[in-house]
Order: structure tokens, then C-alpha cells, then sequence
């Protein structure tokens, strides 16, 4: 439509249409920025991982009498989807905390693992092949290992190992 000064006119619903039709395309465009970010090989921030593992790991019981090693430590678990191979750096999908104690003096592995077994309520204990000295849980999300080998206590903790 035009106005008598010879301009072109655009009706209210057509500039409505308009507007909602690049505020369409700029939520594409966006999304697709996202998209792409999330899948150029980015790994889970490690930071943030390693603390939500430590937020577990802190409301976790410790058998009595066992002494912390201050060097806990994370370790990344690769990406099957990734390009290449991890190694040392790369894309990970989690990681994994570990907190280790020193266990006193007499502490079987039976007594440990027994203490664990009593003190974990709500958490499912999950089958591992050939280990002994070590059993694993699961409470939704979150994997926990508890291994009592050779007088040491080692807790690992992934808080989102599971899948929804």
C-alpha cells in the first residue's frame, strides 16, 4: 500500500508478522551458536565438576579411627564421542574425585566395607567383577566406589556418572 506522499505504507499486522519473523530467525541463529559450541569438542568445566564431586564426597561417613592423605586428587573420564583421544588433556565427559585415608591399625577390609554397607542407607550397592576389596553404589545420579586395600581407604565419587 502506498501513502499519497508516495511511500510505501506497511500495515500493522504485517509488521507484527515481520518482527515475530526475525525474532524467529535470531533465536535460530542462536541456537545454533550454541549447538556448535556444545559439540566443537569442549569438555564438562572441571572446576565445577571436581566441586559438586567434593559436595558428595564431604557428606560422606568416614570409618572411624582413618586419617585423611590431604592429596586428593580427579581424574577425567574421556568422551566416547570425542574426535581424538583424550590422553592427558582433551574432552572429558566427567571426572572422577577421589578423597584417601590412611586406615588404623587392624582394619580388615571386611570391617571397613561392612561399615560402609551399614552407614550408606538410600545408596544401591552395584556388582564389580573381581574386587575384592572394593564395592561400589549408586544413589541416582551418583557412582561412589569404596576400596579398603592394603590398610588405605580410597573414596571415589562421579556426582553425575548416570544418565537421567
Amino acid at each position: 500500500m502506498w501513502s499519497a506522499s508516495g511511500g510505501l505504507v506497511m500495515s500493522e499486522q504485517r509488521l507484527t508478522m515481520y518482527l515475530v519473523g526475525l525474532g524467529l530467525l535470531a533465536a535460530l541463529l542462536i541456537m545454533t551458536a550454541y549447538l556448535a559450541e556444545a559439540s566443537s569438542g569442549q569438555s564438562v568445566n572441571k572446576n565445577a565438576w571436581v566441586k559438586q564431586n567434593e559436595l558428595v564426597l564431604t557428606s560422606l561417613p568416614v570409618y572411624p579411627g582413618a586419617v585423611a592423605d590431604p592429596a586428593s586428587h580427579s581424574v577425567g573420564e574421556p568422551d566416547p564421542n570425542a574426535m581424538s583421544p583424550s590422553g592427558g588433556s582433551g574432552r572429558f565427559r566427567s571426572y572422577w574425585t577421589s578423597y584417601t585415608y590412611r586406615l588404623p591399625a587392624g582394619a580388615s577390609t571386611d570391617v571397613v566395607l561392612g561399615f560402609y554397607s551399614e552407614q550408606l542407607l538410600g545408596w544401591d550397592q552395584v556388582t564389580l567383577q573381581g574386587a575384592g576389596c572394593q564395592v561400589a553404589y549408586r544413589r541416582e545420579r551418583v557412582a561412589l566406589s569404596v576400596a579398603a586395600c592394603n590398610a588405605t581407604l580410597e573414596l571415589d565419587v562421579n556426582y553425575r556418572s548416570y544418565d537421567g
